[in-house]
């Protein structure tokens, strides 16, 4: 005996069987029912009528799917258009300040030149021309290899090409712009007297002198040296470029995560670097000096004074300007000293050498603050910077018990110098302890020996009863009771500080579902109210709680039931006072849903003295209605 959707499947197959025989409804009526008899366990009527209800169930949810998915349409599309909007107006507002830094650095008056050249003003064309300076720098950089490899034709090909570009730039802006590229104010027009600069000292040196000097006596020039100079200027238009862009991105997940994970490989790197000799760890760590540089820098420039002065991140801000200007003493200022040291010594060491040493010594020791990358790596990783947070607290607090232990350690220095350094109890005996007790800053370093459990300062002490007794003393009231004390500080402020960001971070939560719950309410609210009165009828109450999607709905953003929903809405009915809007001079009762919402948050608050005494004095202004 088959199951259920097996006896209608059986069932219907046999069905579908007769219709393709060619047998008609009256036949199928006058048939002995050999069809539905076959069918195993169940009779045919009940199997239909099955079927129908399985039909009818199908149907029903398909409704509700279909109205559900509507409502979910109706819902979305004004979010996304809203989210388009918003950010087409960031776009709008982020060129906006960008056209406004470049106008008050600027200060350029109308382009009197061809509105066809405005394209030389444009992003793509700015873009285009950064572009073609960096690859002029990339070039630069590697045109003694391109010249050791033979190829001497291919860079002079180079050099023609970026000329001939930074040429027609520099005339087609000319030409749309005309005498204000050149006339205004300094802070303006001093990056277009630099292009021009550049542009003729690149004519002269690699179009004009070819022409007019031999080949043989170029080189001998002393000023075709200083014109060609001039191409390292190009990065200045890179810079300028680079400072005038948003940064905004610098406070975006992607770069923090970024971030960590070069900070992962550096911290990877400092242990091979130290372990394995490979002559490729200076470029390596030059590359993440590069890159901790470039952060620290579009940070400071995106957020100004605030690096600086935000309470929440200065400690670590400093630790990364710190960081950064170690790095940099290290791997680009120690070889410019060294560069200087050997050009004014003349390649001998002379007489400052010792002293010259010290300092490069000192000023390699800066190294060690790589291991504060280690701390921004912390400072990534969410539970481990709650722990170090602990940690620090715990430091503040342990102040009090740190002054305890110097005092106990003083205290015990004094008496023990007394009794052991002095021979008051041992006498003046060779070979015994009282070496270690002789002073009291030598007391005092024995003790705090003894404390942290090296008894190797009483070996001979301990063996007599008085040492013996002296030794239990110290130990139990420093290694019993101020460690115990310092133990149990350090465990309750971890224990506070944990409980207290997560007291913060469950907050943050809470208050970041109060939004989208806030937002899903007003969201079904605004469906029913068109024209934003920021109210809606009784009856369009009883609609949204008689509707199930919208009562389902409802239900999943306030986590309430239908009973409580709807005896919210009845304790914030009241009568219609609006003036305006589609509810005017409706007689019935409204609510309005910021009240609701409202309630909504309240309604988790733990009733206090003055929430009573407010139920108790609406309870006593509807007993005087009543009578």
């Amino acid at each position: 005996e088959g199951s259920l959707p097996s006896q209608v499947f059986m069932l219907r197959s046999l069905r579908l069987s007769g219709k393709d025989a060619g047998e008609t409804p009256d036949s199928e009526d006058t048939d002995d029912g050999a069809s539905l008899i076959s069918v195993p366990g169940s009779s045919s009527q009940l199997l239909l009528e099955q079927i129908g209800e399985l039909e009818m169930k199908q149907a029903s949810v398909l409704a509700d799917l279909e109205q559900v998915e509507a409502l979910w349409k109706k819902r979305r599309q004004p979010l996304l258009d809203e989210i388009q909007s918003l950010e087409a107006e960031q776009e709008r507002l982020k060129e906006e300040e960008l056209r406004w830094m470049q106008a008050a650095e600027n200060s350029a008056p109308p382009a009197p030149g061809p509105p066809c050249l405005s394209w030389v003003d444009s992003t793509w064309f700015t873009c285009l021309c950064n572009l073609v300076v960096a690859l002029n720098l990339a070039y630069m950089v590697g045109a003694s290899r391109l010249e050791h490899a033979h190829l001497s034709l291919f860079p002079v090909c180079l050099d023609q090409l970026f000329l001939a570009w930074y040429a027609l730039e520099l005339a087609a802006r000319a030409c749309y712009h005309q005498r204000n590229l050149f006339v205004g104010s300094c802070s303006r027009v001093w990056w277009s007297w630099l292009d021009l600069g550049i542009v003729l000292s690149g004519a002269l040196d690699q179009w004009l002198l070819p022409l007019l000097v031999p080949a043989s006596r170029l080189d001998a020039l002393s000023f075709v040296g200083a014109l060609r100079i001039f191409r390292v200027l190009r990065v200045l238009r890179l810079l300028r470029a680079f400072w005038l862009s948003d940064f905004s991105w610098t406070e975006r997940p992607f770069f923090g995560a970024f971030m960590a994970g070069v900070i992962a490989v550096n911290s990877l790197t400092m242990w091979l670097e130290l372990d394995y000799n490979w002559p490729i760890w200076p470029y390596v760590e030059n590359v993440f000096l590069i890159i901790y540089t470039f952060e620290l820098v579009v940070r400071i420039r995106y957020l100004g004074c605030e690096f600086f002065m935000d309470k929440n991140t200065v400690v670590f801000n400093t630790l990364d300007l710190i960081m950064v200007a170690g790095g940099a003493l290290d791997h680009w200022l120690l070889p410019v000293i060294a560069f200087i040291q050997s050009a004014l010594s003349g390649g001998s060491q002379g007489q400052n050498s010792s002293t010259a040493s010290e300092v490069l010594t000192i000023l390699k020791m800066m190294r060690l603050l790589r291991v504060l990358r280690l701390v921004r790596l912390l400072r990534t990783i969410k539970p481990l910077y709650q722990l170090l947070t602990g940690i620090i607290e715990s430091l503040m607090a342990m102040q009090w018990v740190m002054i305890l232990t110097v005092l106990v350690l003083y205290a015990g220095a004094i008496a023990w110098t007394t009794l052991i350094g002095h021979g008051l109890l041992t006498g003046h005996s060779e070979g015994g302890d009282e070496e270690y007790f002789d002073s009291v800053p030598e007391s005092l370093f024995s003790l705090f020996k003894l404390m942290n459990g090296d008894s190797s300062v009483v070996k001979h002490l301990t063996e007599t009863p008085v040492g013996q007794l002296m030794f239990a003393a110290f130990m139990v009231l420093s290694n019993w009771a101020v460690l115990a004390i310092l133990t149990s500080v350090v465990s309750d402020n971890m224990a506070s500080s944990s409980a207290k960001a997560a007291q913060e971070d469950a907050e943050l939560q809470k208050q970041t579902e109060q939004a989208m719950r806030a937002e899903r309410i007003l969201g079904l609210f605004r469906d029913v109210d068109s024209d934003g009165s920021g109210a809606i009828t009784t009856e369009e109450c009883r609609a949204m709680l008689d509707d199930r999607v919208s009562c389902d709905c409802l239900q999943d953003a306030t986590k309430l039931s239908h009973h409580a929903i709807e005896f919210i809405f009845d304790y914030l009915e009241k009568p219609n006072d609006l003036s305006v809007g589609r509810l005017a001079g409706y007689r019935g009762n409204i609510a309005m849903y910021e009240d609701f919402l409202s309630h909504i948050d309240d309604s988790t608050v733990p009733a206090d003295r003055r929430s009573l005494m407010h139920l108790t004095a609406q309870v006593h202004n509807l007993q005087r209605k009543v009578a």
